[in-house]
């Protein structure tokens, strides 16, 4: 299926002038990501286990199906719970956290939404939220902690407190092509809401930036053969391809477009890449350029990075780290730096708490949040966090090109 750029652009209408405009004030940050406190590190002075109350916080995302796979994100935030529990927990309350799978399916993905309400927890954290408005949840006053902002309502409900990826990896991709000297790309992108609402953002920043869209084309989520796909994008042989994928489709796509004959550049997203389809697509995948919302695990020197490893060595020692991962342990970390000197703990508290909060918040391999800062777009009034790390897949491996970069820089 192919659309035209007015067609998609519609999507984002609000966002090309206001993109504009926050390029032109906006700077680069440079190193890796932001040190925590003590408590960030996994391998820190063991004390007293958590023995007060339990707090019940929730992560949400997608267990296992073909197009996307996401067990490590469950594995990685409860890796984080059970180093917090050891080490006191929050402010002495032992956390207890709630798993719901999504499914890819958004009846199941509301049934979950549904039940942090029923069992009213006090925050749903680090979670991948494809299709849903939050209506129950600022009803019931249970905040969105740490998720990737990427649909409109992670950006515009007053309980969300998102990471911000949408802008950090979306348009980061297009800032890498821009800085690459791409004057023309084709732009893929997977047939959900939250896709299409991300392939919004990419053409409208590519529009602010001066690069010519040539085509726009939208992979079904029962594909399983990329051949005609990758020749729709290519035919015009642009400058550059984005892909708007998953980790079932981006991979086994970008092998389509190289087979294919197509040597230009390609840019994609960190989240779409496992350690397994690294390994399984390590030749075809040479060279891609990758837009990472986090830390790369590379950066060893990383503190958040290095507590995020000592987690996963120490409690979830066979699951696989990524990007993935790295969401669900900040959301929990998210979730401490804003409630590790409360006493109470609803989702009300914990809401007044993020808003009194006076400086950027620290959350490991995510690097900073800024909840006191102001977004650079009006539409989107949570988008408290803009920034990317620019990478390259090297011998199967997502190396990252420097630190973390503002988006609006570029």
């Amino acid at each position: 299926m192919r659309n035209s750029y007015a067609a998609r652009a519609a999507i984002g209408v609000a966002l090309v002038a206001t993109l504009v405009a926050a390029c032109s004030s906006s700077k680069t940050k440079s190193g890796g990501g932001t040190p925590s406190s003590a408590a960030t590190s996994g391998s820190s002075a063991a004390i007293s286990p958590a023995t007060g109350s339990p707090v019940t916080i929730m992560i949400m995302a997608v267990k296992n199906t073909p197009v996307l796979a996401q067990q490590e994100q469950f594995d990685a935030a409860q890796a984080r719970v059970d180093y917090l529990n050891d080490h006191g927990g929050v402010n002495g309350h032992k956390l207890v956290l709630e798993q719901c799978d999504t499914k890819l399916d958004p009846n199941a993905e509301q049934t979950c939404l549904n039940k942090a309400v029923s069992d009213k927890v006090s925050a749903i954290v680090g979670s991948t939220i494809l299709f849903s408005s939050f209506k129950n949840l600022e009803t019931a006053k249970i905040p969105l902690i740490g998720a990737q902002g990427i649909t409109p309502s992670q950006l515009q409900s007053p309980i969300a407190y998102p990471f911000g990826s949408i802008f950090a990896w979306f348009a980061g991709m297009v800032a890498m092509a821009k800085s690459d000297g791409v004057k023309t790309i084709s732009v893929d992108y997977l047939q959900t809401a939250s896709a299409q609402f991300s392939d919004g953002v990419v053409l409208d920043r590519a529009k602010s930036l001066g690069l010519t869209a040539k085509t726009n084309l939208g992979t079904a989520l029962t594909t399983t053969d990329y051949t005609a796909d990758a020749a729709t994008l290519t035919k015009d042989n642009p400058d550059g391809v984005i892909v708007v994928g998953s980790t079932g489709t981006a991979p086994p796509l970008i092998k389509a477009i190289k087979a294919g004959g197509y040597t230009g550049k390609i840019y994609c997203l960190s989240a779409d890449f496992t350690e397994q389809n690294l390994a399984t697509f390590k030749d075809a995948l040479e060279g891609v350029r990758v837009s990472n919302a986090a830390m790369p695990l590379d950066n060893n020197s990383d503190p958040g990075v290095q507590a995020y490893k000592a987690d996963m060595a120490k409690y979830e020692p066979s699951s696989k780290q990524d990007e993935n991962g790295e969401l669900g342990w900040s959301g929990v970390e998210m979730f401490y730096q804003i409630m590790k000197s409360a006493t109470a703990f609803t989702g009300a508290d914990v809401i007044a708490a993020a808003e009194a909060l006076t400086t950027s918040i620290p959350v490991g391999p995510y690097g900073q949040i800024y909840t006191t800062g102001k977004s650079p777009l009006a539409t989107y009034p949570r988008l408290f966090n803009h920034h990317y790390v620019p990478s390259t897949i090297k011998s199967g491996k997502i190396v990252a090109d420097g630190g973390f970069a503002d988006v609006f820089s570029s």
